[in-house]
């Protein structure tokens, strides 16, 4: 599993191995917490990525240093996360712009599933 973390003008991935469904991570050294950080590099994760708090640092600090594919991810966990009432739906619509402005078809696709919804 890689994450992809950092403050809003840089970015850094570290990659972990996952064993038995958990994983942890050391960030190297000398590098302070970082302000957001996303656990799906390349958005091809088969997984959700939980956790509303990061999540939302992610959205607010992070999100011009995510991929088109990762930030549709995002969204997707975002989507996930308000479907389970983890997460107050004003976070994943506050995405939504964002996520239209990416122009892709798959974004655009997506938005109108959250609108459906």
């Amino acid at each position: 599993m890689c994450v992809a973390y950092g403050d809003a003008s840089t970015r850094h991935d570290v990659c972990t191995l996952v064993v038995d469904g958990q994983a942890s991570l050391v960030l190297p050294a000398g590098v302070a917490c970082p302000r957001w950080a996303y656990a799906n590099v390349g958005g091809v994760g088969y997984y959700r990525v939980a956790g509303g708090a990061a999540l939302e640092a992610t959205l607010a600090h992070g999100w011009a240093q995510l991929t088109p594919a990762e930030r549709l991810t995002l969204v997707q966990d975002l989507r996930a996360q308000v479907a389970r009432g983890r997460l107050d739906v004003a976070v994943l619509l506050r995405a939504l712009p964002g996520l239209v402005a990416s122009g892709t078809e798959a974004a655009l696709d997506e938005v109108a599933d959250v609108v459906r919804d």
